[in-house]
């Protein structure tokens, strides 16, 4: 059997240390192995084992490395085989006894540069593994029939590219009821109001940007109110044309959360209202569970009209027509006029002094200032000067204020989506 198929498996390329005479090494005289010879055998060995190595990366298997003594690089295979049934196989880095059988040393060995132990041969770094890589950034991510925006959905029908060189088919039925694929993207839908280029606040878009409904909005670069500037698809008013709100009304109120600011941008008032006890409720500071409900009439009677605050940061919508005839709404209350009503004045029928402010009984306030005598206003009846006054009640308080109506919070502009992309095209 052949070198090449011996013990049932393919040999690595034969590697066969030969002498200077062309025979083998055993009983060969000091001047057969001479240094020039030694110097030959360790470079050929040398070479041999590095073949061996690399073909073990190739993934050729383990093979045993021959050495038969005789053998030449330049010796032909006839030749190899007369010397392998002569002297038969030295493994390399194998059991002493096969090295005896070869008449390999271990002297001859070791100044080939062989070494006896596998601990002290060198070591083969692993190959790198490459299917525990990472992903690779620049990979190309393919398209999807559903596409979700930040406020709107993409959908696209029929076949599309996929973005990556491929195709892709989507369906031709749009998902959503009432939608119609048109040019590959899906339009429309029961239910859904395409938007405008004025959101209900107000506040102008520009540029373009999605309906909301699959659809895109064409709103021009222009913006209508005079000095405003198109930023981020919404029209904006700088400091020169507009005022901005701030966190609090003129009327008092307190703003939290975040509001519009009445020029096309946000405001930022935080969720803590600067009053104790106060809570945040739809961006405005109200008094909590204190909060009392206004009515169109107040404690004493008398009736309020037209639109009023709730003093919970709502309107109360009164009657504008007063419930008593010939009375008139002026400043939010009903007024009685002298014609309709006979009013107080600040010297009662009595012969008593009225003090501080009371009503008149026509609806209206009537200011009576300190007692003239030098007594103590109300000191037995309220509102009434005297020690002993002969009246025993007090005038009619005077009507309360009504509570004003609160600008109410400005709404942060809605966000302008983008208008959806065409699917992307079919490759050429």
């Amino acid at each position: 059997m052949s070198s090449a198929t011996r013990n049932g498996a393919t040999a690595s390329p034969s590697c066969r240390m030969p002498d200077d005479a062309g025979r083998g090494l055993p009983g060969k005289s000091s001047k057969l192995l001479g240094m020039n010879g030694r110097r030959r055998r360790r470079v050929k060995l040398l070479a041999c084992f590095a073949a061996v190595v690399l073909a073990g990366l190739l993934g050729c298997g383990r093979h045993a490395l021959k050495v038969a003594p005789g053998h030449d690089a330049g010796t032909p295979d006839s030749d190899v085989n007369a010397a392998d049934a002569r002297n038969g196989p030295v493994d390399i880095g194998g059991s002493q006894a096969q090295s005896d059988a070869a008449g390999v040393s271990d002297a001859a060995l070791a100044d080939a540069g062989i070494a006896d132990s596998p601990a002290d041969a060198p070591q083969v770094p692993d190959a790198p593994n490459y299917m525990d890589s990472e992903p690779r950034l620049d990979a190309c991510v393919p398209t999807a029939c559903h596409n979700q925006t930040t406020c709107d959905y993409a959908d696209y029908c029929g076949t599309i590219g996929d973005g990556c060189g491929g195709t892709l088919d989507c369906p031709t039925i749009c998902p959503r009821v009432g939608s119609v694929c048109d040019k590959n993207m899906c339009k429309g839908y029961v239910g859904c109001t395409p938007r405008s280029c004025t959101d209900p606040a107000g506040y102008q878009y520009c540029g373009d940007i999605g309906d909301g409904c699959g659809g895109a909005l064409h709103c021009g670069n222009t913006c209508a109110n005079s000095g405003g500037v198109c930023q981020n698809s919404l029209c904006v008013g700088p400091p020169s044309v507009c005022t901005p709100w701030t966190c609090e009304d003129p009327n008092g109120a307190d703003y939290c959360g975040t509001i519009g600011d009445g020029c096309g941008g946000t405001l930022d008032c935080g969720q803590n209202c600067p009053r104790a006890g106060w809570i945040c409720e739809n961006s405005l500071c109200i008094p909590g569970e204190f909060c009392g409900w206004a009515g169109c009439t107040d404690a004493t009677g008398n009736q309020f009209c037209g639109d009023i605050g709730d003093d919970c940061g709502g309107i109360v919508h009164c009657d504008s027509t007063c419930a008593k005839s010939g009375w008139l709404c002026e400043n939010r209350t009903c007024i009685g006029p002298l014609s309709v009503c006979t009013a107080l004045t600040c010297d009662a029928p009595s012969g008593d002094k009225y003090c501080g402010t009371i009503g008149d009984g026509c609806g209206r306030a009537l200011a009576c200032g300190p007692c003239s005598d030098g007594s103590t206003c109300g000191k037995t009846v309220s509102q009434v000067c005297g020690l002993t006054p002969a009246l025993t009640s007090p005038p009619p308080p005077p009507p309360a204020v009504p509570p004003p109506v609160l600008r109410l919070p400005f709404p942060p502009p809605q966000v302008a989506c983008p208008a959806p992309s065409p699917p992307p095209p079919l490759p050429q």
